[in-house]
């Protein structure tokens, strides 16, 4: 037996789920990065936007529906702009 304490750490608002230390380490694989090809539609549910990515290097059947706010984090304003007018040229 080690001298070392072991750790749990407990997830706030989730009763019964912890983890080891060693659980909470970073993946030492590279993270896949995925490209915008294109938004092809839009759609609104419950008052929030969401737009139909098709991604480079994936087919249409697997586009994804994601939501504006997330767009616009992750492209910034000037970016989302441009995709969105890119979107409309096209239809």
């Amino acid at each position: 037996m080690t001298d070392n304490p072991y750790y749990r750490y407990l997830l706030e608002g989730m009763d019964n789920v912890s983890y080891s230390e060693n659980e909470l380490m970073p993946s030492k694989k590279a993270e896949t990065e995925y490209v915008i090809d294109r938004a092809l539609n839009v759609k609104t549910e419950k008052k929030k936007k969401y737009y139909l990515i098709k991604w480079k290097g994936w087919t249409k059947a697997q586009s994804t529906w994601e939501p504006e706010t997330s767009l616009l984090a992750d492209l910034g304003k000037q970016q989302f702009d441009l995709l969105i007018s890119r979107m409309t040229k096209k239809k």
